[in-house]
């Protein structure tokens, strides 16, 4: 596996739990949004009464699961990441590294270019030594 592999896995932890967590706010979104009586299907008398929540609550439960254990896995390739790090000699790849790779937010290369006060293709660079 390359460095770039390796890290592109770690952002990749930190997109799926983005994505989570965005579904998350579209369902709870939806349960409390007014709904419509469908007049396609037939009325039918007796049974239980569909509940309208009922659904959406366990998709959120089942959500909620897998962004917790989307978090357990993101914090220890995280943690597993900042270990290697450390052991790097140069603090500039280190820094454009963890920029461009492990931050919740994903930055564009002109960012960190700005942020580090570099070129945007000297950034380029010093991720592709890193």
């Amino acid at each position: 596996m390359t460095g770039k592999e390796y890290f592109n896995g770690i952002r990749a932890k930190i997109d799926a739990i983005s994505n989570l967590r965005r579904r998350m706010e579209e369902i709870a979104e939806l349960s409390t949004a007014l709904g419509g009586f469908n007049y396609d299907e037939p009325r039918v008398m007796g049974g239980m009464p569909k509940n309208k929540y009922e659904d959406k609550t366990i998709m959120l439960a089942e959500l909620s699961q897998q962004l917790s254990d989307a978090l357990v896995d993101c914090v220890r390739a995280k943690s597993e990441c900042d270990l290697r790090l450390m052991q790097m000699p140069n603090r500039t790849y280190v820094k454009v590294l963890r920029l461009r790779y492990l931050e919740d937010k994903r930055h564009s290369w002109g960012w960190i270019a700005d942020e580090m006060d570099y070129s945007e293709d000297r950034i380029r660079h010093l991720v592709g030594e890193a």
